[in-house]
């Protein structure tokens, strides 16, 4: 990131603030949250099927990352341990705890989840779980004392948060009590709530007498240029010359065996695109800590929304996780081809910088569009 970089903090000794408005101590831990405009994954899903709101521009997603010390104690892998921290909202940064996902509507919020992968699956890492669970218990707390910060913010006057019953028709079955604890419980211990359908009703000026109003602070970070190479894999030849390098082993390699080798002894990690066909074995072959996936197009040329569409459901039953696309021949995506892509989970689109409006990545209609500055196409 270069820049300017904007987040919210709440540090350390703002803990008797909290103790004074209500909450308890040992639900404190100072953190900062970042206000990101755009839809987490699986946002624009649950918002369209919980409260019928189809706006990518009106997904916000906040993040809520933990600081030193505290992250201190625990190795830099646990925050990035693909089988914890399931949805892969760190965004490089260590020390994610939570995220809540929330739509703006006018003068109305709604939350749509809050979900804490790091404290709900730690243990899966049982050497971690009992501090995990001691120092981050209270993130729920602290993750909806930043949204009604950011309700207030953004000027709302009424924040609506979902009642468990309705989070769990719209989520994998699962058993209540999480729910309850979580969207129930914990909100009406926090704040004074009236129940309006599936819906929790908060009044946000009044609900402002017991949220700690974060600070924001603003970074000026040193402009940086950062290579990314993308690999985009068409197929898996086998009958491809030798490889003079090749490793020890006299084995031939094909073209994405070599890419990879290479970016193995280089250090430098590269994004691979590959269509649903080849996802699997091309994710075999390049799984390394740092490498990256995203899906290409399978038919080139094809504008058929249907056919997107039942394309790129068929990608979510490879791989519910993969952020990136590329439609064919690198175009931009239209307004409802980039509904799909965020409806489908999907966070970025590679595409041709010919066809670029910005010759830089940029967040547009919900989707970061990353142009492809140098090909060899031809």
């Amino acid at each position: 990131m270069t820049g300017p970089f904007r987040y919210r903090v709440i540090t350390a000794d703002r803990r008797e603030e909290f103790v004074g408005k209500g909450h308890k101590q040992r639900h404190f831990f100072p953190h900062t949250l970042h206000f990101l405009p755009k839809a987490g994954p699986g946002a624009l899903r649950l918002s369209v099927s919980m409260c019928g709101k189809r706006d990518p521009n009106a997904q916000w997603e906040i993040l809520l990352h933990g600081v030193s010390p505290q992250i201190d104690d625990f190795p830099r892998d646990l925050f990035f341990d693909n089988d914890i921290v399931w949805h892969k909202r760190q965004y490089g940064m260590p020390g994610h705890i939570a995220f809540a996902f929330l739509v703006v509507d006018g003068d109305r919020m709604f939350g749509i989840n809050y979900v804490s992968d790091l404290v709900q699956r730690i243990a899966r890492r049982r050497e971690a779980k009992t501090r995990i669970e001691k120092i981050f218990d209270g993130w729920i707390y602290m993750l909806l004392n930043g949204v009604l910060g950011f309700a207030a913010e953004m000027e709302a006057r009424t924040f609506y948060s979902p009642s468990a019953e309705l989070v769990m028709e719209n989520s994998r079955r699962a058993g209540p009590e999480l729910f309850q604890r979580v969207y129930d419980r914990t909100l009406l211990k926090l704040f004074e709530a009236r129940r309006e359908g599936a819906w929790w009703a908060i009044d946000v000026r009044q609900a402002l007498r017991r949220v700690v109003i974060p600070v924001t602070c603003v970074e000026n970070r040193p402009s940086v240029s950062t290579v990314c190479l993308t690999y985009e894999v068409t197929a898996l030849a086998s009958d491809e010359p030798s490889w003079p390098g090749n490793p020890p082993g006299g084995f031939e390699l094909s073209s994405l065996e070599i890419a990879t080798h290479l970016e193995r002894k280089m250090g430098l990690p590269g994004t691979y695109v590959a269509p649903r066909d080849l996802f699997a074995d091309v994710k075999k072959l390049v799984a390394t800590e740092r490498a990256c996936l995203a899906f290409g197009a399978s038919e080139t040329g094809s504008s058929d929304r249907g056919q997107l569409q039942r394309e790129l459901e068929r990608c979510r039953r490879v791989s519910s996780r993969t952020k990136g696309y590329r439609l064919p021949d690198g175009r931009l995506p239209g307004a409802s081809e980039a509904f799909d892509l965020c409806f489908h989970k999907f966070d970025w689109v590679l595409v041709d910088h010919l066809k670029a409006r910005k010759q830089t990545p940029h967040l547009e209609a919900g989707m970061v569009r990353i142009p492809n500055v140098i090909t060899d196409h031809d």
